[in-house]
C-alpha cells in the first residue's frame, strides 16, 4: 500500500513545475481502519509471520515524518 500520491516524474524537470498527478495517495480513516483489520486477521496471526519478542512486526514508513 502507498499512502501517498504518484506523480508522473518520467521526463520531469524541475525548471517547469510542472508534475502530473497519476493517483491520489489519500487514505480515509475509514479505509485505514479496515486495512488494518485485514492486516491483523490475515497475517499477523499466520505462524510465519515475522514476531519480535512474541510480538507481531510491523513497520510503518513515513517519507517525511519520524513514526514514535
Amino acid at each position: 500500500m502507498a499512502n501517498h500520491d504518484w506523480y508522473d516524474i518520467q521526463g520531469y524537470n524541475p525548471a517547469d513545475h510542472n508534475l502530473k498527478l497519476l493517483y491520489p495517495g489519500t487514505v480515509t480513516p475509514a479505509t485505514w481502519d479496515k486495512i488494518c483489520d485485514l492486516v491483523i486477521a490475515r497475517y499477523f496471526k499466520h505462524p510465519g509471520y515475522w514476531r519480535l519478542d512474541g510480538k507481531p512486526y510491523f513497520f510503518l514508513h513515513l517519507r517525511n515524518e519520524p513514526v514514535p
